[in-house]
């Protein structure tokens, strides 16, 4: 959406996790011509050159200054990923769960820095399920 940035997305996620709807859609905004906001987009000279073959792509045609192509990406695929840590961060008693909410706050605006610990991650779950499988 025009004006968008990470962090207004992660309200969104967070938005998401409380209400707890029972099914997920996510898509990346498309632009539709002859919409008001297709026109701001247009004015604003955030449309790009770009054509998608389907309004179903995991790709934008905006190039918006606060929110780079390497976020919405990040946002839209990790998308439900986040929503389930923040289901669970708020289901947990306080302190912990603001302290869990913060942790994930940093994962999600740090995205270099959740794709490190996901990097990490990935070796030990394939072991614990190994083990699990060996039991």
């Amino acid at each position: 959406i025009p004006f968008e940035n990470l962090t207004r997305a992660l309200n969104t996620v967070k938005l998401t996790a409380r209400l707890k709807p029972q099914i997920v859609q996510t898509s990346i905004y498309y632009p539709y011509p002859q919409t008001d906001l297709y026109e701001i987009c247009r004015q604003k000279g955030f449309l790009t050159d770009k054509r998608l073959d389907s309004y179903f792509e995991a790709d934008t045609v905006l190039n918006l200054p606060e929110f780079p192509q390497a976020q919405i990406l990040f946002a839209y695929q990790n998308f439900e990923n986040f929503v389930k840590l923040y289901r669970f961060a708020y289901k947990l008693p306080r302190p912990l769960s603001t302290i869990f909410e913060k942790l994930t706050d940093t994962l999600y605006l740090y995205p270099s820095i959740f794709r490190h610990l996901l990097t990490c991650y990935q070796p030990f779950k394939k072991i614990f399920k190994w083990v699990r499988r060996k039991k």
